[in-house]
């Protein structure tokens, strides 16, 4: 049977002036799992001929089947606008926007080349990094307010400052529309699923604009309903009297229009809701008597019917909000905006030598000013690069740093969690990895996990720690600043004690003095830092951390002559017990254990949109790429921290030079299986990880679960009795990893089965 054909329309949906293209793709399977799933995308236009030029354009694609094959997308390029073949191979090829690139070919990163160091700065979610940040830029926290700070998830964009003399610079990329669509219809259909649960609508409202994961919030691009103030009576006592003089304020007109608009997105989610639900009691229990246990399926399988929902109405309320985003841009001066061919925008890119001009245009991007909900594009940005004069007053000039502000780890709950694949590639980039912890409450879970990262991947030499809110740490015990400081190092101590559990060698005496020698405090870093002597130790601190940073991508270190040997024998025993803690923790995520329960399957269904679909490699604390990363990097440090013996050419080497020469090791071999995980889990089980979200109705939980497994068991099999070919390979890639990275350092090789 010929496949069917379909045929492209343009339409203007909700009485909208530019023209939308809708067809049904060939490849791409719908709710029901037939080929025919439903695309719209904008076309930019007003003007109707263009827009049939362009549907003409779709109908040809679609009526071909030789544009079938994602091989023939150049052949395409070369016919036809590159946003039609755009919208026709999103979703039938894997693509990766770079959006790194993007930010690179306007504003490149300074190097070492170029006098400069690069620093990493992780922390949990509200423990002050980005408020450290402010004060390493010398930006004002009450009039400039950038980069935003907030004691919930603020960052969650890749921010990359770079300090240096010249006109202020900054770019910013935006998700692709298609990006966009996806996350706002994942607000919807966690809205509806709060509607299962919670009919109130001040449940689902909190759901839509402000994202469970706080991640998409569409109030800051939306608005908020306007709060009624309970405690009216007390609320000049903790309100910020700086946001009531911001610049750029919602009028009543314009605060009226927004709620308008929610309260009608908000019904039409409820009545979508509604309708799914009351199809499946119908169906399910059209007597209305079952038992709670039933009561609790039927639960279930109406979460799996809104999570796979695809209705008319629930498009036409995706294009409706997307639309209403639209209109956010042309907030923007077009100068400074690049879009596609179909009009979305690429990226945003200005060049003033104007601080205070620059910093309101750049605010739009990255501020969570409450004043500014309703103009805020800051959800829809994948990434922020600024470049500038910026020092602080205390410091004579503008220090040599290029900063990375990544994403706070309020994902990481417990000590076995793993740091995201994003942060771990950006170790061997920075010279120095800056751990921001708060003095009050100091080395939980996020900071444990930073610390055991840097010692079995190599780079804990790199790593500094910067506690804050040290003024809040007071006790009859602690009289002095030294006294202080010994309570909070205390916590440290902790941490190394429980990693010396965890590995196999005592990782502490290679930590302890650097740490030490690596520490700073802060007091009251979220005011303006004057010369007050209020701020006399902080400014000292800072004066020092900065100095610190700046020679920490020029430091000289002798090479040693020193060399290890390893015996490999065991080898084989360390990656076997990776691999088997690998699927353990997997193995509860997926089907549940005693020990790991069982992750809710829409959790599972967003991991793999995300690995299939997405240039993403985990979600909200599911990371199988940070997992492998992570197990086979303990054990492989746990290797090679226990070498044989060290051959010497002439003086007996020090502790700290053997440490040194097994972390440069670590570091590279850790490289390699960064690199192994991302090619092997993620780039060349695309198509797995599609075939694992397509799975729909009754026992898709499971198969998706038994594809994800399947998955795991491909790429890292655990090696058995009697070893299978697809076992023996990969136990010989990760062997010849180590083996050839410890001969290329210099290393040596042997086992006792070697003559």
């Amino acid at each position: 049977m010929e496949p069917k054909t379909y045929t492209a329309r343009k339409l203007k949906p909700n009485g909208k002036e530019s023209w939308v293209l809708e067809f049904r793709h060939p490849l791409l399977k719908d709710p029901s799992g037939k080929n025919g799933k439903k695309i719209r995308k904008g076309l930019g236009t007003k003007v109707e001929p263009e827009a049939d030029e362009l549907v003409r354009q779709m109908n040809i694609l679609l009526s071909d089947e030789t544009y079938w094959q994602p091989s023939s997308r150049q052949q395409a390029e070369d016919k036809f606008n590159s946003g039609i073949v755009n919208a026709f191979y999103e979703g039938i090829e894997y693509t990766l926007i770079d959006y790194d690139k993007i930010r690179e070919e306007r504003i490149p990163l300074k190097t070492k080349q170029d006098g400069f160091s690069s620093i990493l700065l992780l922390g949990a979610t509200g423990a002050g990094k980005t408020t450290l940040l402010r004060q390493i830029m010398g930006t004002d926290p009450i009039s400039e307010r950038f980069p935003a700070t907030s004691t919930s998830r603020t960052t969650v964009f890749d921010t990359e400052i770079i300090l240096s003399d010249g006109n202020y610079k900054g770019i910013v990329t935006f998700f692709t529309e298609g990006e966009t669509r996806q996350m706002i219809r994942d607000s919807i259909q966690k809205s509806m699923i709060e509607f299962l649960t919670r009919k109130e609508d001040s449940h689902i409202l909190r759901v839509f604009l402000e994202d469970k994961d706080q991640r998409f919030r569409l109030s800051y691009i939306l608005g908020k309903i306007k709060e009624n103030k309970k405690y009216n009576d007390f609320e000049s006592l903790f309100e910020d009297t700086e946001l009531q003089t911001a610049d750029i304020k919602i009028t009543d007109e314009e605060q009226h229009e927004f709620e308008k608009k929610i309260n009608k997105y908000v019904s039409k989610i409820k009545e979508i809701a509604f309708y799914v639900i009351e199809q499946n009691n119908l169906k399910y229990n059209p007597n209305g008597k079952l038992s709670e246990d039933e009561s609790k399926i039927l639960e279930e399988i109406i979460e799996a019917e809104i999570d796979e929902y695809d209705g008319e109405d629930l498009v036409d309320l995706v294009d409706e909000i997307l639309d209403d985003i639209k209109e956010r841009f042309k907030l923007l001066d077009p100068a400074n905006l690049e879009t596609e061919k179909l009009g979305w925008p690429k990226y945003w890119f200005k060049e003033s030598n104007d601080r205070t001009d620059f910093l309101k245009s750049i605010r739009f991007f990255s501020s969570n000013t409450s004043t500014m909900f309703g103009k805020l594009l800051t959800p829809l940005v994948s990434g922020l690069r600024v470049e500038g004069p910026f020092k602080p007053d205390f410091l004579t000039k503008i220090p040599k740093l290029v900063i990375y502000d990544g994403e706070g780890l309020g994902h990481i709950s417990d000590t076995a969690s793993s740091l995201p694949y994003k942060t771990i590639k950006k170790f061997d980039l920075s010279d120095a990895i800056v751990l921001v912890d708060n003095s009050q409450s100091p080395m939980l879970s996020a900071s444990h996990a930073v610390i055991k990262s840097t010692a079995i991947t190599g780079y804990s030499e790199k790593l500094f720690l910067c506690f804050t809110h040290f003024d809040a740490v007071k006790g009859d015990n602690l009289p002095t600043i030294g006294a202080k400081i010994e309570h909070i190092f205390g916590s440290v101590d902790n941490v190394l004690a429980k990693l010396k559990t965890e590995l196999e060698y005592d990782i502490s005496k290679y930590f302890i003095s650097n740490l030490h020698n690596s520490a700073y405090y802060f007091a009251s870093l979220d005011e303006k830092i004057t010369e007050s002597t209020k701020f006399k130790f902080t400014i000292n601190q800072l004066v020092k951390l900065v100095t610190d940073l700046e020679l920490s991508g020029f430091t000289q270190i002798e090479k040693s002559q020193t060399t290890p040997t390893y015996d490999i024998s065991t080898l084989i025993f360390k990656i076997r017990k990776a691999t088997v803690e690998f699927h353990n923790k997997w193995e509860g995520y997926l089907f549940g254990t005693s020990i790991i329960p069982k992750q809710h399957f829409t959790r599972l269904k967003a991991l793999t949109l995300r690995l299939g679909y997405r240039g993403e490699t985990e979600y909200n604390g599911l990371a199988p790429i940070s997992d492998f990363v992570s197990d086979f990097s303990t054990q492989i440090s746990n290797f090679l921290s226990a070498p044989l013996n060290w051959s010497t050419s002439a003086t007996t080497p020090t502790e700290e030079e053997k440490q040194r020469i097994i972390s440069e090791i670590k570091q590279k071999i850790s490289k390699k299986i960064i690199e192994y995980a991302i090619v092997s889990l993620k780039i060349n089980k695309i198509s797995d990880w599609q075939k694992a979200y397509s799975f729909k109705g009754n026992g898709s939980s499971y198969d998706r679960a038994k594809k994800i497994n399947e998955i795991y068991e491909e790429v890292a099999p655990i090696p058995q009795d009697e070893i299978n070919t697809s076992t023996k390979k990969f136990l010989k890639i990760i062997m010849k990893i180590i083996t050839d990275t410890i001969e290329e350092n210099g290393g040596i090789v042997t086992s006792i089965f070697m003559d």
